[in-house]
């Protein structure tokens, strides 16, 4: 088979020419191609023209010995490997070699249902097991019969399954002179282990023109029909050679008399609709689904802006045009899309078509008449904020009032707003084809959208992986603004490689959900293992890749690590490819996030992206105190705010002096106490005077420049300044809480006044109960102790002389009956003989009265009673006292 044979791929032949020219050919290549776009005949072309014996410039010879054998498919080098149906006549591939010859020259475009029907298996499992891999391995270790190179050509690699690790060191170290070429249609399932030891050569599908051009060629079509099948078929011939074999399909026509009936609300027709499609048969069901979908797709580019980009025929164009200009909006467009497909994946999975298609159809009137989503939102209210954006509960952000177009993209760290979502783009422009897609923490890459995939900032898209794979990420910009973010990253679009293979399906999502589950319980049995190894690191975060089979591990350290051993034991316990990333602390702070002194999340999580350098210079500049709790940030290093406000106030203090302790003054020295920069005032005091004198920055300089000259200046209070005194708002309380009933703390008020007084009361009682013991001393005590206290006089009488109470004492208790004398019981010995003293005798008693004598039981009762008028005798006399004291009676003489 020769390149002038293959239908397109122009720009692969080149290429692979190009590296048998310049002996630069890969010994294992994987031609990752989507399916009807000839990669079998370009395998088998490129194995040709390498054992050319007569190489033309862009082609083999086609008349050599090599290349008649490689017509027929008999070259003793080239060998075949292929799923196929293992039975007990079959064990390897060889046993069906001659279906496989007879298929690839029949047609070698082909797929899986194709080599199914010619084998007659319909309901088996194909696959290449491990006799197959163990026959490869056979066919290889010879030396070539005839040609230069042994070549193996594998169709779909995906069939491996774990018997493709038996072929691992053959790929990687084949003998000499050996080519492998792989055919594969999805990389994703290929094993990562052979995935990674070849390298990748992308074949793109077939353009409309040229499955067209072979339509036109090949069957007997009218230009219109051909260009229907190419659009419908989106680049693969097989499903265009099938549309070709049903003439009787007309899916253009069908599906806009369908929109139309939705859009005019017309429900017996939509049902006479409905019981037509349920007689089609199941593929044609699909194809006109298929066709709805793409269909809507070119018109979401119309709705974009780029027409130019839109690959339909031109009678179709103008329809598809009118319908976007008149009918459909692109939220519009996308809901009916998602029902779309919704209905083709439950027609495959034999869903009842009468049913399906009716609930379509009601459906498209919803949203195309009604204007209303499939949920019952507003259609117009679609890709809005979710209800934790300040929605109030809606779907309408509140914030900038653009209700939803802002295109923020919702909760998402790092986003950028996208401040040309509400400009029209000329109807030439076409769309730059860079993605921005982002990942965990503040990772953001690059990615090629080379199929115009439409994309919104906020979808998920599953994207090509470092190193082999896929992931998933969010688009956080589109458009021109990827032009500009690249310009000032200093990235050029060669530098952009991978691709964007898709939006996120429900499986991706699944799977993608799946590694984010792993990444805690991953990150602490590292942790451990760290431990174990006695390792000075701290393991913070884990990245998994969408499909499991890589994950970053995130750590911070003081110095270098030697963790070999560390990757040694975690690729043993978590069976995937480890990569080890040491991050600062900062790095670390953005990446796990959290909450600031401030109140808000973290800047370094949420918007920064360069971390400046940040010293205390920038906190004394700002008359902050350096105290580094308060300076410190989560990551334990000075705070980045600190820098933002620093320009300011660096352009605020070129008008104030600095250096400045003293200034002279006629007063004395006036020692600078605090700045305000903004104000621009400066407050001095003087020695001993702890009031602070505000004077303005200029009349400052202007000091200094006196003091320097040799002057003294005057006194800083002819200079003060003004300052007005702060307003105090009083307190005005509503006619609800006049006496304070609402206050919290009026109960506490209340119980602490109490207790003072039951305080009060008990120091009174018990300064009167000493008094008590004091006055109940007998006489003859009393006078056998001259040094002790005297005792007050009784109620106001006081001597004139200084005021003293206490004078003539001895008079007063010997002058009556109410003398204090009576009033304290006589000793044991008053009827006895008296005892000798040197002290003068006391008066005698008065003839007229007679000592009262009393029997021993009266008087005990008669001392009680006697201890209790004394008692209340003594209270009354201290109450005298104290309303004299507070009458200021002891400053004025008695009255006579």
């Amino acid at each position: 088979m020769q390149f002038k044979e293959i239908i397109g791929q122009e720009r692969v032949k080149q290429q692979l020419v190009q590296t048998v020219k310049e002996n630069r050919i890969s010994h294992a290549q994987l031609f990752l191609s989507p399916a009807g776009s000839g990669a079998v005949p370009l395998a088998i072309a490129y194995a040709q023209y390498i054992n050319c014996l007569d190489k033309r410039e862009n082609d083999s010879c086609g008349e050599c010995s090599s290349c008649r054998k490689y017509e027929r498919l008999i070259h003793p080098d080239l060998h075949f490997s292929y799923p196929f149906f293992a039975s007990a006549s079959v064990k390897t591939a060889v046993d069906v070699l001659d279906e496989w010859r007879n298929m690839v020259l029949g047609d070698p475009y082909f797929d899986m249902d194709i080599w199914r029907s010619k084998l007659d298996a319909a309901n088996k499992q194909a696959n290449i097991n491990i006799a197959e891999c163990h026959d490869i391995i056979k066919k290889l270790s010879f030396k070539a019969f005839e040609a230069e190179t042994k070549v193996l050509i594998m169709w779909l690699p995906e069939y491996l399954d774990k018997a493709g690790n038996a072929l691992l060191k053959l790929i990687e170290e084949p003998p000499a002179n050996t080519l492998f070429i792989l055919i594969a249609q999805s990389q994703d399932q290929i094993l990562t282990t052979i995935l990674s030891r070849t390298q990748i050569v992308k074949i793109p599908k077939l353009t409309s023109e040229e499955v067209t051009g072979y339509l036109l060629n090949t069957s007997g079509l009218t230009e219109h029909q051909a260009t229907d099948y190419s659009f419908l078929a989106d680049g693969n011939l097989i499903e265009a050679k099938a549309l070709a074999a049903d003439t009787q399909n007309d899916s253009s026509g069908t599906f806009t008399a369908w929109l139309r009936m939705g859009f005019g609300n017309k429900v017996p027709d939509l049902i006479n609709f409905t019981d037509e499609a349920a007689k089609w048969g199941r593929e044609n069901q699909k194809n006109f689904l298929k066709y709805g979908v793409n269909y809507l797709r070119e018109c979401c580019l119309i709705l974009s802006g780029a027409e130019e980009l839109v690959k339909l025929p031109p009678l179709t164009f103008e329809t598809a045009k009118k319908l976007s200009m008149h009918v459909l909006t692109l939220p519009m467009a996308e809901a009916i899309i998602g029902e779309l497909e919704k209905a083709h994946y439950h027609i495959e999975r034999n869903a009842n078509p009468k049913i399906l298609f009716l609930d379509v159809s009601l459906q498209l009137v919803k949203i195309i008449k009604f204007k209303t989503l499939p949920r019952g939102l507003n259609i117009y209210t679609i890709n809005m904020g979710c209800g934790s954006c300040s929605t109030g509960g809606g779907c309408t952000p509140n914030g900038c009032k653009s209700n939803g177009s802002c295109g923020t993209g919702g909760c998402q760290t790092m986003e950028v707003h996208d401040w040309l979502s509400n400009l029209d783009m000329p109807a030439n422009y076409k769309p730059f084809q860079v993605t921005e897609i982002k990942f965990k923490g503040s990772r953001k890459e690059f990615f090629l959208n080379s199929d115009n995939i439409y994309l919104e900032i906020g979808e998920l898209v599953a994207v090509e992986g470092p190193t082999g794979g896929f992931d998933v990420g969010h688009v956080s910009l589109t458009g021109e603004l990827v032009r500009i973010q690249m310009k000032r990253r200093k990235t050029s679009i060669d530098q952009v490689v991978k691709k964007i293979y898709r939006k996120a399906t429900e499986a991706d999502v699944e799977k993608w959900n799946a590694a984010k589950g792993m990444e805690w319980e991953t990150m602490h049995k590292a942790r451990k293992l760290a431990l174990d190894l006695r390792l000075q690191m701290k393991i913070s975060d884990v990245d998994y890749q969408a499909d499991k089979t890589k994950a970053t591990f995130f750590y911070t350290a003081d110095g270098r690590v030697d963790f070999r051993e560390l990757i040694k034991k975690m690729a043993e316990s978590f069976r995937i490819r480890i990569e080890m990333r040491q991050i600062g602390m900062r790095q670390e702070a953005g990446r796990l996030g959290g909450i600031g002194s401030c109140g808000r999340e973290l800047c370094c999580s949420t918007w920064l992206t360069n971390f400046k350098t940040v010293s205390t210079a920038a906190a004394r500049y700002q008359n902050l105190s350096l105290n580094t709790l308060k300076l410190a940030g989560q990551c334990g290093k000075l705070k980045c705010c600190l820098n933002y406000e620093l320009d300011t106030y660096l352009d605020a203090l070129k008008d104030i002096p600095d250096r400045i302790e003293n200034l002279d003054t006629e007063a004395g020295y006036a020692r600078h106490q605090k700045t305000d920069i903004f104000k621009k005032i400066m407050w001095f005091s003087y020695q001993g005077d702890e009031n602070w004198i505000p004077v303005k920055a200029t009349r400052v300089k202007e000091i200094m420049a006196m003091n320097k000259a040799g002057k003294k200046a005057p006194n800083l209070k002819e200079d003060a300044v003004q300052i007005a005194a702060p307003v105090v708002v009083e307190k005005s309380f509503d006619y609800e809480n006049v006496v304070g009933q609402d206050s919290l703390t009026r109960l506490d008020e209340r119980s602490r006044g109490k207790n003072n007084q039951n305080r009060n009361n008990n120091q009174k009682n018990n300064r009167n109960n000493q008094k008590n013991n004091r006055d109940r001393v007998p006489a003859g005590e009393k006078n056998a102790q001259p040094n002790s206290k005297p005792q007050p006089q009784q109620g106001g009488q006081k001597s004139q002389q200084g005021g003293k109470p206490q004078q003539n004492q001895k008079q007063q208790q010997n002058a009556g009956p109410k003398g204090q004398q009576q009033a304290v019981p006589k000793p044991a010995h008053v009827n006895g003989p008296k005892p000798q003293s040197n002290k003068p005798k006391q008066p005698q008693q008065p003839q007229g009265q007679k000592p009262v004598v009393k029997a021993e039981g009266s008087a005990v009762q008669g001392e009680k009673t006697e201890q209790s008028k004394n008692k209340s005798r003594n209270n009354r006399r201290k109450n005298n006292n104290r309303r004299n004291n507070n009458n200021g009676s002891e400053n004025k003489p008695a009255a006579e």
